[in-house]
């Protein structure tokens, strides 16, 4: 089964926007942010990378009170 796949404009949405189209560009120039598939002039983000960025980008709470 193919992994679903988004568009920088998908990504931009999932993420209600922040970062922006602008910075997923410039992230894909230096080389940071989830991986992705370029074919042609064309951008795609494989859900398992968008996922796996995320995991790598969450930050963990002990859960003690404050």
């Amino acid at each position: 089964m193919a992994d679903e796949r988004l568009t920088p404009k998908q990504l931009a949405g999932r993420w209600h926007g922040r970062p922006n189209e602008r910075t997923l560009a410039q992230w894909r120039y230096l080389r940071v942010g989830p991986d992705y598939i370029k074919v042609g002039k064309h951008v795609f983000y494989p859900l398992s990378s968008v996922l796996e960025f995320e995991e790598r980008n969450t930050v963990k709470c002990n859960g003690v009170g404050a």
